[in-house]
């Protein structure tokens, strides 16, 4: 089995070689996600994928893709609430908004529910920010755009769409090989 898997996400990576894209894999899951034109992948020691426009107008205009595996399966709108109450608990100020989006890539199959929340948050320092939570049977699937200045947040906004349009979403055992 170990040998099947490993098989399957060498001819991923493979295949991901070749267009903008990215594998992203926790213990329950295995997400793979295309780089929108224009925008590149950055560094960052917590997050396994980081993008950021290639014309960058500031370093904290970036979106990012992760996923939070759980014990239970996890409900979105409990998931949703409770991150958005921490927020607002942790910075005075903060305006949530649930927003109207469409993705027609999100939907019962497999490993997803097809059940997802989009909130936009706006803090007082002009900041904007989308947080999409999608909901697997074991994960949490989070996609996130932000910007520093409230005045670039549409024009980012397709970007935002393209990346999530991209996303493939799979269950997955991953575990560490022994002496890696």
């Amino acid at each position: 089995m170990k040998r099947i898997l490993l098989t399957l996400i060498g001819c991923l990576a493979g295949l991901l070689s070749f267009a903008q894209g990215h594998m992203i894999y926790g213990k329950k899951h295995l997400l793979t996600v295309e780089t929108p034109a224009d925008w590149s992948k950055s560094a960052h020691k917590q997050l396994p994928y980081l993008i950021v426009p290639q014309a960058s107008v500031n370093q904290e205009t970036y979106m990012y893709v992760c996923g939070l595996d759980y014990a239970i399966n996890p409900d979105v709108e409990k998931w949703m609430a409770s991150n958005t109450a921490a927020l607002q608990k942790a910075v005075a100020g903060v305006k949530a908004t649930e927003l109207d989006m469409k993705f027609d890539n999100i939907r019962a199959a497999g490993y997803t529910t097809g059940r997802y929340k989009v909130v936009s948050y706006e803090y007082a320092n002009n900041r904007k920010e989308i947080l999409l939570a999608i909901e697997c049977e074991h994960t949490i699937v989070t996609v996130s755009y932000a910007v520093a200045d409230g005045a670039l947040f549409d024009k980012y906004i397709p970007a935002f769409k393209s990346l999530v349009s991209t996303l493939v979403i799979a269950g997955a055992e991953v575990a560490a090989v022994e002496g890696a």
